[in-house]
């Protein structure tokens, strides 16, 4: 029996129960980054896995894809991080797919070590915003009678 939030559910199949048990936890770790599962962490030793030139308005710049990352990427109202990798600044975060790309000016050898760094002032600032904004809407939500 599983117990959560919409009741009691019994599983009464061994294919059910081996997804739930053993495959849903791994898939969601493959498809969330390190950021979204301890978003208080500032920094985090990972590797390149790929660093393509790219365009930014004209000025050439880097897509660095890493293994994990906790540099949250823009998405879902929400603004993405900046920080450092290996000291090189990140300027812009995206999410295509399961990858999280970093924009950065200066290239990233692939499968180097990378040392991932927030900026923490302003994550801090976000996700205080962040949580302003929900309990505003919550409360603004309510009506009295």
């Amino acid at each position: 029996v599983l117990r959560g939030c919409a009741g009691d559910v019994m599983i009464r199949n061994s294919v059910c129960a081996l997804l739930v048990y053993k495959l849903l936890p791994r898939l969601t770790r493959a498809m969330s980054f390190r950021c979204q599962r301890d978003s208080y962490l500032q920094t985090l030793n990972t590797k390149v896995v790929s660093c393509e030139s790219a365009k930014n308005g004209g000025a050439e710049c880097y897509e660095v894809v890493l293994e994990d990352t906790v540099l949250f990427p823009e998405g879902g109202g929400q603004a993405d991080d900046r920080g450092k990798i290996n000291g090189v600044d990140v300027f812009r975060v995206t999410r295509r797919g399961s990858k999280a790309v970093h924009f950065v000016n200066s290239p990233l050898q692939v499968d180097s070590e990378a040392l991932v760094e927030v900026d923490w002032k302003r994550r801090f600032d976000h996700m205080q915003q962040h949580s302003g904004k929900r309990r505003s809407q919550a409360f603004g939500s309510r009506t009295c009678s």
